[in-house]
């Protein structure tokens, strides 16, 4: 088949630089991962004995007394806002060490999501001509169903008449051997009933859901059709429940319900709501 668009080049083939194009000689830079990491270590150790205090609260952790009175309450809730202070550096240092990065991740998404978009729009507008051809050819397909179920019926129309009068033919045949047999035997004629000889024609054959490839393009496509399915729900009250209690769904629920909750809501029906008491270092 000849190309159909010429005016679009062909995709180019990839060489052994075009694949790897960092993997030159001489290229020894720093992979991003382990700079950013490095960052983050000098950024950490910059500020004196963070790094120790780091290590001597994690350490602590699994050596701390039960809490018994209110003196280590005190001692517990310092550690809590000890940990809690360390936390809060740590968690600077690395947003101020990846904020570059995450400036130009944002360009790069920025450039490569715009021309994706473009790219997803071009192709929308050509799938949008496939699948109008694709319609136009299933409904030509129905069509030649309803054409060929319409002339079987109709020469099953013709079959059962051309047997019902060779039936009565057949009859009136026979009744009148029945009536001159009658009459010489005086007797009354019995009645002769024939039935017509049962009529077969072939059913159309059902249209398939798929068809072969209707086209093949140069670089490999192939055109074809199939069926999906979609769906609406019309009435959520409605939907059978192990549909409404999987998993997914109840996760879902749940995440609406915790943000009502959060927002001073205290009843709702069919989910309980209760509080619990926690610590609160300040």
């Amino acid at each position: 088949m000849a190309t159909a668009f010429p005016d679009v080049k062909p995709w180019p083939k990839a060489s052994e630089e075009d694949a790897n194009p960092r993997a030159t000689i001489g290229d020894n830079s720093v992979p991003m991962d382990v700079e950013i990491v490095g960052q983050f270590d000098e950024a950490i150790d910059a500020k004196p004995g963070l790094r120790t205090r780091i290590n001597e609260l994690i350490g602590k952790a699994d050596t701390l007394p039960d809490c018994t009175n209110d003196d280590l309450a005190g001692r517990l809730g310092d550690f809590v806002k000890m940990c809690t202070n360390a936390a809060a550096i740590v968690n600077d240092e690395r947003e101020r060490v990846k904020a570059p990065y995450l400036a130009a991740t944002r360009a790069l998404d920025a450039k490569g999501n715009a021309m994706r978009d473009q790219l997803n729009e071009a192709k929308a507008k050509a799938k949008a001509k496939l699948d109008k051809f694709v319609a136009e050819q299933a409904e030509r397909d129905r069509a030649e169903q309803r054409r060929i179920a319409a002339e079987q019926a109709e020469l099953r129309r013709v079959a059962e008449e051309r047997a019902r009068a060779e039936a009565e033919r057949e009859r009136k045949r026979l009744q009148a051997i029945e009536d001159a047999r009658a009459a010489a035997e005086q007797r009354e004629a019995a009645a002769v009933e024939v039935e017509p000889e049962p009529v077969f024609v072939a059913e159309p054959e059902p249209a398939p859901t798929e068809r072969a490839p209707v086209a093949r393009g140069d670089l490999g496509s192939r055109v074809g059709m199939k069926t999906i399915w979609k769906h609406e729900i019309e009435n959520v009250r409605q939907v059978p429940d192990h549909l409404l209690k999987h998993p997914t769904v109840v996760e879902a629920l749940s995440k609406v319900v915790a943000a009502q909750v959060r927002s001073g809501i205290r009843a709702i029906k069919g989910v309980r709501i209760w509080s619990e008491q926690t610590a609160n270092v300040r």
